[in-house]
């Protein structure tokens, strides 16, 4: 058992003393602050006050203790006791708070975000604070706070067009993953970049995330669709792609898409959502090994470079900004009416592990037999009543 140096007391902490090994489950509050604090120290991050651990439980960010009676000797006041769940989200806030995120929305949004339970109508209202914020620094970023849906595209709004076109870029990504690109599918994708056609549907779709007007950009993009130099898989979900874009940045005062819809969907709906931005990297690490089990062949290939450019721009962005891939999911789930469906249908499949299990196992470009697919399901650690989902129904 480690030692801790002494910690004053706190009537406030709520318990009537300092907890001694064995004497009940969990820690009382004057132990999981000093475990903290030594934590915090051994690895240079700032500890934990106990006025700063008192507004932690005010502010629901720590999940409650439990009650487990009287004090030490029959005392007055309650004794409670706080669980290793509790201790380990202390330590996520001392890491929070040591790379400079002390906000408590921040601080709730960044433990939703991966995968704490936190109350949905706080989150709600913190994520709702975080994007009227955002989408406002955007705007007035883009200098498009006095602008209007007919004007010309926004300067500021074409240069970031042409930072996402720019060859250099692509190229770059080529370099670093594309060692198994067949010559004519980079070729292929050098061309489609380059186009005059793609660039102005990337400014068509940027202009409608910050000023939108769901008449004005369709007819364009449907042009613009059919000039690409190589035929390309898109036309059915266009309407739907632009109608996601459309006020996704935009001011709320003129309608942001994820705070409206943000607004309308259900706790319940919300979770769901964080669980699949949850999911979404490990969707494409699995489509990534699927891909690379594959026989060596020039389609297969083709896959896999895709698939890999996939994972490059999904995962990264999962990674560094989680809440903005929750927004696009957000928005979209009023967008296209079968999205919660088939989010909440993957969530509970875990697609991903599935997948990493099927390559492992050799199981790619074969049928497993039920048996050998209930093992790969449990392996993967999808829940038995979900198991449905893989399985023959008629089995």
């Amino acid at each position: 058992m480690p030692s801790f140096r002494p910690v004053k007391r706190s009537k406030s902490l709520g318990d009537a003393a300092p907890g001694r090994p064995g004497a009940t489950s969990g820690y009382t509050s004057d132990v999981l602050l000093a475990r903290a604090e030594t934590w915090a120290s051994k690895h240079g991050y700032p500890k934990i006050s106990h006025a700063t651990f008192i507004e932690l439980r005010r502010d629901r960010i720590l999940p409650e203790p439990t009650r487990m009676g009287r004090g030490n000797r029959g005392g007055r006041g309650p004794s409670w006791r706080w669980s290793a769940l509790a201790y380990l989200r202390l330590l996520r806030v001392v890491r929070l708070r040591g790379k400079g995120i002390a906000r408590r929305r921040d601080q709730r949004i960044h433990l939703f975000l991966g995968g704490s339970d936190i109350d949905t109508g706080l989150i709600r209202s913190d994520l709702r604070d975080l994007y009227v914020r955002s989408a406002r620094k955007i705007v007035r970023e883009y200098g498009v706070e006095y602008a209007s849906r007919d004007d010309r595209m926004p300067s500021k709004v074409a240069a970031e067009a042409h930072m996402i076109l720019d060859p250099g870029l692509f190229e770059g990504f080529l370099k670093a993953e594309g060692s198994n690109v067949p010559p004519e599918f980079a070729i292929a994708l050098r061309e489609v970049v380059a186009s005059p056609a793609m660039r102005r549907m990337v400014d068509s779709l940027l202009k409608q995330s910050v000023l939108p007007d769901d008449d004005a950009g369709l007819p364009g993009l449907r042009h613009d669709l059919a000039q690409l130099p190589i035929a390309v898989g898109l036309a059915a979900d266009l309407d739907e792609s632009a109608r996601n874009m459309a006020g996704l940045l935009a001011d709320p005062e003129i309608g942001n898409a994820i705070v409206e819809s943000l607004d309308r969907l259900s706790d319940q709906d919300l979770v769901v959502l964080r669980d699949y931005v949850l999911a979404w990297p490990d969707l494409l690490a699995g489509m990534k090994a699927v891909m690379a089990a594959l026989p060596s062949d020039p389609h297969a290939v083709a896959i896999v470079a895709t698939s890999r450019l996939l994972s490059v721009l999904g995962a990264g962005l999962s990674r560094k900004n989680p809440a903005m891939l929750l927004g696009f999911f957000v928005a979209r789930a009023a967008v296209v009416q079968t999205f919660m469906n088939s989010a909440r249908i993957s969530v509970q499949m875990r697609p991903g592990a599935v997948l990493r299990e099927l390559a492992r196992r050799g199981a790619v470009d074969r049928q497993p037999t039920p048996d050998e697919m209930e093992e790969i399901l449990a392996a993967a650690g999808v829940v038995p009543e979900h198991w449905h989902y893989w399985l023959d129904p008629a089995r």
